[in-house]
């Protein structure tokens, strides 16, 4: 066979539809692979604007009053310690001041919580302040149990100590009233140390942890009241009211031996977070939502006391509301964002399908226009819905850009047909994104049987095409 023949075999192979097909198909493969570097750019700037906003939130609520983490109040009662050490083979004795904490025998908190939305340039944050009322009891624990003997005790020197997440929150904490007599409320938690738990800044998965402060320990913020005590047989019945602003998180740890916490508001989409569920009762409407919740002694790890700085981990025990905007237009976004690729490639798969099967002949530019166009859909939702509500960015953003790829259709098509199937599709995968986006739960299984069903649709429609039509001709 001579080099002439085998040129002209290599021509009519590379004209064959097959090799067409093929060689369309490649480059639009590298296209979609391509294509996704606008998509990990679109993401970092979501990622960015998501980031500036909660830059914003943090300034507002530092000034507002950050994450309220409520302990307490706590009984303490200084005692004095016999301390034994060997010093020069000889046996020293020291008397040293100690702390015993003493948790409530009850604890109740019914609170209102109000919201307030505050805007600085684009962002929105929202705020809560509200009216606390808490009651208990407390009941000292026999000395035997304690291990102090009567005489070591100081009675006149017991104080109460209250610990809040951020004291810029407090508007109003008058006095405490002990079994009818008002006790003064004073700054600092005098010596009571909560890591984690009371801090206003506190990392996530920090140790929440309840002690009697060692010298150099970081101070909780909080407040305290002196509350001598005559008869240490008596119970200690207490109620006080607390004014208090904070944003993000609202908790309550259950240091009492039956604790209850009742919360209502009108923010319609609280998350209520903890290792405590809400009571049965607990209600969440349009209109807000009214929140209880009971936890007893069995149901957490807290001993009814604490002495020698002693500590107890309290992460797991917290619970409470969060009051913010869980699913924001940037999350949303973001979550959009990670469809790109699949969008893309369906949509290329669409105009592929409908080239083949009406014989057109598509630039592999006219699919990079088309690509872009989809591109731009994701920056058009994200700078809409800083202005506007998700549900209302993404459809003004979806008819811009199936408006724009259907109109550019018009010109590459030149079938009434083909223009409207592109049109349904495009919709209709913009509609499948949407509800893919709206569902956390079910969107893994709803976007698998999406992907099922359009493999289904596609590999029908191309039943009937014969891809080496032209190579069986020629042999025939």
């Amino acid at each position: 066979m001579s080099v002439e023949t085998r040129l002209q075999e290599s021509k009519a192979l590379i004209r064959s539809n097959s090799a067409q097909i093929t060689l369309k198909l490649l480059l639009i493969g590298a296209l979609i692979i391509g294509l996704l570097i606008p998509k990990y750019l679109v993401i970092d700037l979501v990622q960015e604007r998501k980031a500036y906003s909660q830059q914003v939130n943090t300034e507002v609520a530092r000034n507002w009053g950050g994450s309220q983490h409520l302990a307490g109040p706590f009984l303490v009662i200084p005692y004095w310690e016999t301390v034994s050490e060997k010093v020069d083979n000889k046996i020293v004795s020291t008397v040293v001041k100690r702390h015993v904490l003493i948790n409530p025998q009850a604890l109740k908190v019914d609170g209102v919580l109000s919201t307030d939305r505050k805007y600085r340039s684009l962002y929105e944050v929202i705020l809560y302040s509200g009216k606390l009322d808490i009651s208990g009891s407390f009941t000292l624990p026999p000395l035997a149990e304690m291990e102090i003997k009567p005489d070591e005790l100081l009675l006149q020197e017991a104080y109460l100590s209250f610990l809040i997440g951020d004291a810029k929150g407090v508007q109003k904490a008058d006095a405490i009233e002990v079994n009818g007599v008002s006790y003064a409320f004073r700054p600092s938690t005098k010596g009571i140390a909560v890591s984690g738990v009371a801090s206003a800044n506190s990392e996530p998965g920090s140790r929440y942890s309840i002690a009697n402060a060692e010298p150099g320990d970081v101070q909780s913020s909080g407040m305290h009241a002196l509350l001598p005590i005559q008869d240490m047989t008596k119970p200690l019945d207490f109620r006080f009211s607390l004014g208090l602003k904070g944003s993000n998180q609202f908790r309550v740890a259950p240091v009492a031996k039956n604790t209850r916490v009742h919360l209502r508001s009108g923010f319609p989409d609280p998350v209520f977070a903890g290792n405590f569920a809400t009571d049965s009762g607990t209600r969440v409407s349009a209109s807000g939502f009214d929140a209880q919740w009971t936890v007893s002694e069995f149901q957490r790890n807290i001993p009814a006391f604490l002495k020698n700085a002693q500590t107890v981990d309290l992460q797991n025990a917290s619970f409470g509301v969060d009051i913010s905007a869980q699913v924001d237009n940037y999350t949303k976004s973001e979550r959009a964002a990670k469809y790109m690729a699949l969008i893309i490639a369906f949509t290329f798969l669409v105009v592929f399908v409908t080239e083949i099967v009406n014989g057109l002949r598509i630039h592999i530019f006219q699919y990079t226009l088309i690509g872009l166009a989809i591109v731009i859909f994701f920056t058009l939702l994200l700078s809409i819905g800083e202005y506007l509500a998700f549900d209302y960015a993404y459809l003004i953003a979806a008819i811009a850009v199936i408006g724009l790829v259907s109109a550019y259709a018009m010109a590459i098509f030149r079938h009434r047909k083909s223009i409207w199937t592109l049109f349904a599709s495009l919709s209709g995968m913009f509609l499948f994104m949407y509800m893919i986006i709206q569902m956390e739960k079910y969107s893994l299984i709803t976007g698998s049987i999406g992907v099922f069903l359009a493999l289904a649709m596609t590999m029908y429609a191309t039943r009937k095409i014969q891809f080496f039509e032209s190579e069986t001709a020629s042999n025939n």
